[in-house]
């Protein structure tokens, strides 16, 4: 049952089906070694599939026969069995299981030896011997279960929760021995709740109805002197005064005249910007496309195409790049300021995204503002 159990545990918990776990025996069923004084515990390798579809019951008797087969070949020894296999050998892992499933039968009292005093003694293993080990006894009426665990893969509170789902899994076995393993449940209520429910308690409240700008002008409203673009060696510029130029720049996009050059300082562009006007929008809206300026030539001339001869926003230094009969090129300067458009609904276009190329031509994908 304790072996079944783990099994059913360990299947529901990573899907696997073929399972190989270890158990000891005591190596005392012959009448020459009973009253032998040494330790002659043995290891044998549990490796079974465990049917999904199949109802507890008929895992507990697999489980059975395959215990009882075991324990046939039980005076093979196990460093015997790992030679024969050809089992790989690794010093941070044991070869064949990483699991085992112990039944300890009840803890007797210390012998009374003639001239001996004996008494039990408490001793702490300084290390797991196995990434996973459940040990199970009878105390009075009650079956417990105590878990060994390797500090390096599993902390206490991940251990401690090993044995609430073994616990949950047992409860639902003993309420219907027929229920199919793979639907066995293993989470208690408690986490159950915190998986399904609160995990997924995600919703926060937002007005899907808003504009791609919207958001920005509510910062530029709430924060209107926090930094919104930094300069590696100029003064930050802040929401308003970038706002303000934002605006000033799309008013001469929508106009489709180049911003003024009036005081000779230039506001330098790390990402050229390409803004074409959508045939769904002819209000004006445009939909934006980022062209990296050291794409090669090749790329940025089929993106230049697909986005049927769009107004591009570029510095100086990139005009002659991108100036060509597929593209009017609007110089990034100094434009001024003046107040934000926002312009365009809701569900219109945002933004342009080229694929990488890497199976054929690049493809631009349109996102609207709800998407973005």
């Amino acid at each position: 049952m304790a072996t079944a159990l783990v099994q059913a545990l360990l299947h529901r918990l990573t899907g696997q089906t073929d399972l190989a776990l270890g158990t000891l025996v005591a190596g005392r069923d012959r009448p020459e070694t009973q009253d032998t004084i040494g330790f002659l515990v043995n290891t044998l390798v549990l490796r079974q599939t465990v049917d999904p579809e199949a109802g507890f019951r008929a895992l507990l008797s697999t489980t059975r026969a395959t215990c009882l087969d075991a324990i046939v070949d039980q005076y093979c020894p196990f460093e015997a069995l790992v030679g024969a296999v050809g089992a790989p050998r690794d010093m941070g892992r044991n070869p064949l299981f990483d699991v085992m499933v112990v039944w300890q039968l009840d803890e007797a009292e210390p012998p009374d030896l003639h001239g001996l005093t004996t008494r039990k003694a408490r001793y702490d293993f300084p290390f797991a011997k196995f990434d996973l080990g459940f040990y199970f006894s009878r105390r009075g009426d009650r079956i417990v279960c105590q878990i060994e665990y390797a500090e390096d893969l599993f902390d206490t509170e991940t251990a401690g929760a090993l044995l609430a789902r073994l616990d949950t899994l047992a409860a639902a076995v003993v309420a219907d021995p027929g229920q199919p393993v793979g639907t066995l449940p293993v989470l208690p209520d408690a986490e159950r709740a915190l998986v399904v429910e609160a995990f997924n308690a995600t919703g926060t409240p937002l007005d899907t109805r808003r504009t791609i700008i919207r958001p920005l002008l509510d910062r530029v409203a709430a924060s209107p002197s926090a930094p919104a673009v930094l300069w590696s060696a100029r003064r930050p510029l802040d929401y308003r005064r970038f706002a303000a130029r934002a605006g000033a720049v799309a008013r001469r996009l929508a106009a489709g005249r180049s911003p003024s050059r009036a005081d000779g300082r230039g506001l330098r562009a790390e990402i050229a910007r390409s803004a074409h006007r959508h045939p769904r929008h002819p209000d004006g809206w445009r939909g934006l496309c980022p062209a990296r300026r050291g794409r090669p030539a090749a790329r940025l001339a089929g993106m230049l195409e697909d986005l049927d001869h769009p107004l591009v926003l570029a510095a100086p230094e990139c005009r002659a790049k991108v100036e060509s009969g597929a593209a009017r090129v609007l110089d990034l300067h100094e434009a001024g300021q003046a107040e934000p458009l926002d312009l365009g609904a809701p569900d219109g276009l945002a933004y342009v995204l080229f694929t990488s190329g890497s199976s054929g031509r690049p493809k631009g994908v349109r996102w609207n503002s709800i998407r973005s």
